[in-house]
C-alpha cells in the first residue's frame, strides 16, 4: 500500500508512488492493516496473484473502535450434522454474535474445508470441485439435497455483514453416504469402552450419541487420547433437534468430566484432531459412578529420576500415587533406543517392555512418601540408557500409564 498527498480532496493531478510501501502482505488469509490519524491524500492498493482467483478488499474510515469489521463467531464454531436421509444431508450452525443486518451463506464440494468465502467464490468461479453455494438469510440450517452414495461432501457456513460483504467462517464438516443412505453418527452404550480413530477417512472428526435413558444421575466422562500429536477437541451437545450446548473442552492426555443430569434422551459428542496427523481416542461414559473403570490418577503423571541415588546397576524414579490404595503398580524397562516413527499407544494394555515388578504400596510401605513412591530398579548394566515406564491398574478394571522417562546408570562402580 503506498500513499502520496494530494493539495486538494478531488485533486486527479498524476502521482508517483513512493519508493518504499506503507505495508506488504503475501498469503492467503485475512489480514487487516490500518493507519491511525492517516493524513489526506490518495492511496494506491497494488494487488497481483499467482493465478486466476478472487481477492475481496474492505477500505474504510471508520475509527479502530469499530473493530472487528468481520462478523464475530459464536463459542461453538463448528457445523453439526443433524441428520442424513437418503439423498439429503441437514446441517445446522449456532448464531453469529453481530448485531448489524446480516446473512448466512453455505458452501458444499468434493475437496475439501474451506478457510475463507472468498476461496469458496473463487472456485465456485472457476468451475472448481463441484463448488456451490447458497445463501439462506436469517437461518442457521440447511438441507443439501441431491447427494450421491459412496461419494464424500465438504460443507461449510458463512455468517455475511450485509452493509460491508465482509465474512466471518465456521468451522466445516465432512460426510460420506454410505450404502443405504447410513448416517455419520455412531452409537455407544452405557459403560462401554469405545476407541476412535481420527483420520484422513473421516477428515480427522467423529460424531457420536450417547443413550442417556431414565437417569437423573450426573454423567461421567472419560477421554483418552491415545496416540498422536497436539490435543483433541471435544464438544457435547444434547441429541435432538432443538441442540443445547453442554460443554467444549480440549483433551491432551486424560481427562474426566462430570457432566450434570438432563432431561435429553441422548448426548451428541464430537470429536476432532487439531492437527492432521491420524489419532486414537478412546471414551467411556456412564451415569453410575461405581462403574468407573479406571484408577484415578494424579494431576502430574511424569516419573522423576534421582539421579543422584543412581548406580552403575540401579535408577531410582519416583512419582505421585493413585487416590485408589487398592491399585497396583508395574514398571517396565527397555535398554535401547524406541522407535520414534511409531508413536506410543497410551491405550493399549500391555507394553513391549520387559516387566521389572509388579506391585502395591500402601500407606505404611517404607518406600512411600506423604504421596510419592521411590522405587529402585535392581539388575541393570553400567553406563546403560534404559526407558523406563510405569504403569497403574485398577482392581479388576483398566490400566493407565505415568509418562515414559529415560534414564541412565553411572558409567563406573564404586569399590565400596
Amino acid at each position: 500500500m503506498e500513499y502520496k498527498p494530494t493539495s486538494g480532496p478531488w485533486s486527479n493531478q498524476v502521482m508517483r508512488p513512493l519508493p518504499t510501501p506503507s505495508a506488504t502482505y503475501h498469503g492467503r488469509e485475512r489480514s487487516s492493516y490500518n493507519i491511525p490519524g492517516a493524513p489526506p491524500g490518495t492511496y494506491s492498493l497494488e494487488m497481483r496473484l499467482s493465478s486466476d482467483g478472487f481477492a475481496k478488499v474492505l477500505v474504510t474510515t471508520r475509527s479502530p473502535d469499530e473493530l472487528p469489521f468481520h462478523p464475530p463467531l459464536p463459542p461453538q464454531r463448528s457445523l453439526q450434522i443433524n441428520r442424513v436421509k437418503r439423498n439429503k444431508i441437514l446441517v445446522s450452525w449456532q448464531p453469529s454474535l453481530t448485531t448489524k443486518p446480516h446473512q448466512y451463506c453455505v458452501a458444499m464440494n468434493n475437496r475439501g474445508n474451506y478457510n475463507s468465502m472468498c476461496s469458496a467464490e473463487s472456485d465456485q468461479w472457476s468451475g472448481k470441485h463441484g463448488t456451490t453455494i447458497t445463501c439462506v438469510g436469517q437461518k442457521t440450517w440447511h438441507q443439501f439435497k441431491g447427494l450421491q452414495r459412496g461419494k464424500t461432501y465438504h460443507f461449510d457456513a458463512f455468517v455475511l455483514d450485509t452493509a460491508t460483504n465482509a465474512s466471518s467462517t465456521y468451522i466445516g464438516v465432512s460426510a460420506t453416504l454410505r450404502g443405504a443412505g447410513g448416517t455419520p453418527h455412531q452409537r455407544f452404550k452405557d459403560d462401554d469402552i469405545v476407541t476412535y480413530k481420527l483420520d484422513e477417512s473421516n477428515r480427522h472428526a467423529v460424531n457420536t450419541k450417547y443413550h442417556v435413558g431414565k437417569t437423573k444421575n450426573p454423567i461421567l466422562v472419560f477421554v483418552q487420547s491415545c496416540t498422536g500429536p497436539g490435543p483433541v477437541n471435544l464438544h457435547i451437545t444434547t441429541g435432538g433437534s432443538s441442540k443445547q450446548d453442554i460443554m467444549s473442552t480440549t483433551v491432551l492426555d486424560i481427562k474426566t468430566l462430570r457432566l450434570p443430569p438432563t432431561n435429553a434422551s441422548s448426548l451428541a459428542l464430537s470429536l476432532r484432531a487439531t492437527s492432521t496427523r491420524t489419532r486414537k481416542v478412546r471414551i467411556w461414559m456412564s451415569s453410575r459412578r461405581r462403574n468407573y473403570p479406571f484408577p484415578d490418577m494424579p494431576q502430574d503423571k511424569s516419573i522423576r529420576v534421582f539421579e543422584s541415588l543412581n548406580t552403575c546397576h540401579s535408577i531410582t524414579i519416583g512419582w505421585k500415587t493413585s487416590a485408589d490404595e487398592r491399585v497396583k503398580y508395574c514398571i517396565y524397562k527397555k535398554d535401547k533406543e524406541q522407535n520414534l516413527s511409531e508413536p506410543q499407544d497410551f491405550c493399549e494394555s500391555y507394553s513391549t517392555g520387559v516387566l521389572v515388578l509388579c506391585r502395591r504400596y500402601h500407606r505404611f510401605s517404607n518406600r512411600r512418601f506423604s504421596d510419592l513412591i521411590m522405587q529402585k530398579i535392581k539388575g541393570l548394566q553400567p553406563d546403560t540408557k534404559y526407558l523406563l515406564e510405569v504403569q497403574v491398574t485398577k482392581v479388576k478394571g483398566e490400566m493407565l500409564p505415568y509418562e515414559q522417562v529415560w534414564a541412565r546408570t553411572a558409567k563406573t562402580c564404586s569399590k565400596k
